[in-house]
């Protein structure tokens, strides 16, 4: 599917699924625009067997931003840049991410994933790959705490993050005030060759 102008907004919970041997969506014009847009809390959005490439924005999300539960399955986000957070997705809350690729995004926060999620309301990556994203700030990852929250968590589950580049860390946990709580699990995941080192964390005032 060939985009020639930005898809609307997804406002309402949906289930978006490409045939078993997937489907690929891509920007396929030269204005600049993501992919898919949920620009709303308190939703239930799923994507099964899609390829999203090729969005390009100067704002959060290269491939996809979303302000609402994500659930990703056999999808995979590839060539995409954002111009600020999150090259191939940007995620304010939870989510899900399964048996998916995250792979050749730019961005100059989180250069395949941004995740800003709510407390007690993880982000989970299972059996997933992420690599050959670029950025400044997480070259494959930036789990991001501005709120001064406790319990925000981000669960990487037998994934490989490998060969990410840039100036910093492949996973980078960033929390922002006084009183803050980033929460990285790892089991049964390989990281290796991304930026500077594979595992990093920055404490703003």
């Amino acid at each position: 599917i060939n985009l020639a102008s930005a898809l609307p907004s997804i406002t309402a919970s949906v289930t978006i699924s490409g045939p078993s041997a997937g489907v690929t969506i891509r920007r396929n014009s030269v204005g600049k625009y993501r992919i898919f847009t949920i620009p709303n809390a308190g939703l239930t959005v799923k994507m099964y067997d899609l390829t999203i490439t090729n969005g390009d924005t100067n704002s959060d999300g290269g491939g996809i931003y979303s302000k609402s539960d994500l659930e990703l399955f056999r999808v995979t986000v590839d060539g995409n840049r954002s111009g600020h957070n999150g090259g191939g997705v940007a995620l304010l809350v939870g989510g899900d991410i399964t048996l998916s690729t995250i792979s050749n995004n730019s961005a100059e926060w989180g250069g395949g994933l941004y995740f800003e999620p709510a407390p007690s309301d993880p982000v989970v990556l299972f059996n997933s790959t992420v690599s050959g994203n670029t950025s400044s700030f997480g070259t494959a990852i930036l789990l991001a705490n501005y709120t001064h929250a406790t319990n925000v968590v981000l669960s990487v589950n037998s994934c490989t993050i490998a060969y990410n580049t840039g100036n910093s860390s492949g996973i980078v946990s960033y929390a922002w005030g006084a009183s803050r709580e980033t929460i990285l699990l790892l089991n049964s995941t390989i990281l290796a060759n991304n930026g500077m080192q594979n595992l990093g964390q920055s404490i703003g005032d």
